[in-house]
């Protein structure tokens, strides 16, 4: 934190602590996902906090505050999928979940436990891909659509069609999955696009002027 605060903090002469610190929190809440909620953790019940909303392939998902129970006397690894289900394993962190804790068990109480909860993994653990049907016309991505890494376009095409993305530096995985001959082109509201054929495959990148390729077709 900077030397100059911008945060409303609480001081001595502040009346109702309370609803400060009760708004401080709610500010920071989506950075609280998944985390242990102290008031529901008992013997070998954990508790944790939902979250508001994770965009999972361009679409929001929520999960209310709720609580799982471990096993007993035995070291615990708590993770969370993509439909934001939370499930304990025995071994290790399941590869195709996000690592929440790392919680060791007594006979009837939890003794001890670890945050794994990486920013890093979380990008990771979110990555969107969608699926868009072109319906033989332009389609503009959402805003929801956009910040997914990975896209599947399908259809019949009679013509060439566009697919119309933010004009910002990001790039994208695109999979022409259409037919008619005339592929798909991938371009902005301003500047050059790239066509990508029908069946092939590509990564192409908004440069702030222009759509251009980093892969050739594959």
């Amino acid at each position: 934190m900077d030397s100059t605060n911008t945060l409303d903090l609480i001081s001595v002469s502040v009346g109702e602590k309370e609803v400060s610190a009760n708004a401080l929190l709610a500010a920071a809440y989506p950075v609280m996902a998944f985390a242990r909620k102290d008031a529901d953790t008992t013997a070998l019940t954990w508790g944790y906090y939902g979250v508001p909303r994770w965009k999972i392939n361009g679409v929001a998902v929520s999960k209310a505050n709720s609580s799982i129970l471990l096993t007993a006397s035995l070291t615990r690894y708590l993770s969370v999928d993509r439909t934001l289900a939370v499930s304990e394993a025995s071994t290790a962190f399941a590869p195709d979940k996000l690592a929440l804790y790392k919680i060791v068990t007594g006979s009837a109480t939890i003794t001890s436990h670890e945050d794994h909860r990486d920013p890093h993994h979380i990008n990771r653990f979110l990555y969107g891909r969608f699926t868009l049907a072109m319906a033989d016309a332009n389609q503009t991505l959402t805003y929801e659509q956009a910040m997914c890494e990975s896209m599947e376009l399908t259809g019949a095409l009679t013509a060439l069609r566009d697919v119309i993305v933010p004009l910002v530096p990001r790039d994208w995985k695109i999979y022409a999955n259409t037919s008619g001959g005339h592929g798909v082109r991938v371009i902005a509201a301003s500047g050059t696009g790239i066509t990508i054929a029908d069946g092939k495959r590509a990564i192409v990148e908004c440069d702030g002027t222009n759509i251009v390729r980093i892969t050739a077709d594959v």
